[in-house]
């Protein structure tokens, strides 16, 4: 079998080094996605440019994930630096981003250890774009982080977006974001596909037709690969890499499915970096009381103990969300509600509400921090 070479440069989805004319996000025979559908779909930009040449996805108030071949300069030779580039979040219509979109600025940019040392062989397409300022909002894009999740079988229809040419062989570009679904591959079936041309590696996953017409292409690099769990939210599955074949159209040719970097074969690479959202375990004071909060979370729920200077415990529990948190709790016969509003990962705003007048704590504002 051929090592990966130079072609795997040539048809990765947005390569910055070969195809820079080809460096546009684009779908193959999709359509006008939903408006508002997906808010956190990101378009990444290099400074002073108004088109987007890479896809990405908010997974954090202050991080994007993105390929790591969409944050090397054209020449392929280096990372590009925070002030090169931009990232565009929430946008729709591409004629209307600087006023209906929301623009960020860069803070850091980093790509997996492997994607700078690359040989021809293994080659980890998986970066994160860290953003100034945390993006508060939108509610970010859940990633799936089990590898034996039942969202990866083979034959479930994903999804993938991204704006640019409709075709791969015509310069058109949509002004609107475009979606198209794929089926899952299996990975045997599309190593055969590939036959010597690719290696698809353990952390990939493939998705698309045997007969190709529908997939993403040049460009789309960096964009999610999603699906919807069994409660209808948006989970992302894959990152766009690379397909096309050396002989074959650069995208949606016949046995020439899309590869997509698995973000579930990076999550300690991801969790370095970007911390979990509102993980808010551990002790929490605040100035406007002596008394101790305690916070237990996981990914749905979060449990809120109170430790009053009088020494009684207080509990409240709630489903975890993003913008704000609706707790409730009950002491004696008296029914308790709090609204947790979190604003980063170490500060938040608790506001209790006491459902009869014998309440156990002050009806106001806490402003939280965490101690440890």
């Amino acid at each position: 079998m051929r090592m990966r070479s130079i072609l795997a440069c040539l048809i990765l989805l947005g390569c910055q080094s070969v195809a820079l004319a080809e460096r546009n996000t684009r779908i193959i025979a999709g359509e006008d996605a939903p408006e508002n559908a997906y808010p956190w779909m990101v378009g990444i930009h290099e400074t002073g440019d108004n088109q987007s040449y890479c896809g990405g996805s908010l997974i954090h108030p202050q991080w994007v994930l993105t390929a790591a071949h969409c944050l090397d300069n054209k020449a392929g030779t280096r990372i590009l630096a925070p002030n090169e580039l931009f990232v565009v979040v929430s946008a729709y219509d591409y004629r209307e981003w600087e006023t209906k979109a929301i623009r960020a600025e860069v803070e850091q940019v980093i790509q997996h250890d492997g994607w700078r040392g690359r040989n021809d062989v293994i080659f980890p397409d998986i970066g994160l774009v860290k953003l100034q300022d945390p993006i508060t909002t939108v509610e970010p894009l859940s990633v799936v982080s089990d590898r034996d999740s039942n969202l990866f079988n083979t034959g479930n229809v994903a999804t993938v977006m991204g704006w640019g040419r409709l075709s791969a062989s015509a310069r058109v570009y949509p002004d609107i974001l475009q979606q198209v679904q794929v089926p899952l591959v299996d990975s045997g079936v599309c190593q055969k596909a590939y036959q010597t041309e690719e290696i698809i590696l353990p952390y990939s996953i493939c998705a698309g037709y045997a007969e190709g017409k529908k997939d993403s292409c040049v460009g789309d690099s960096g964009g999610p690969l999603v699906i919807q769990d069994e409660a209808g939210q948006w989970q992302q599955l894959g990152i766009v890499s690379y397909g096309g074949k050396e002989n074959g159209p650069i995208c949606a040719g016949e046995n020439a499915y899309g590869v997509y970097t698995q973000p579930a074969a990076f999550t300690d690479f991801i969790e370095q970096y970007v911390p979990k959202l509102y993980d808010y375990q551990g002790i929490w004071q605040s100035p406007e009381s002596f008394d101790f909060f305690t916070f237990t979370t996981t990914p749905d729920y979060m449990a809120l103990m109170i430790l009053t200077l009088e020494g009684k415990w207080l509990a409240f529990t709630g489903a975890n969300a993003f913008e704000k948190i609706e707790l409730e709790g009950q002491f004696s016969v008296t029914g308790l509600k709090a609204t947790l509003t979190p604003i980063d990962d170490s500060n938040a705003e608790l506001e209790i509400l006491c459902e009869e007048s014998d309440c156990p704590l002050p009806q106001t504002k806490y402003s939280l921090s965490k101690s440890f």
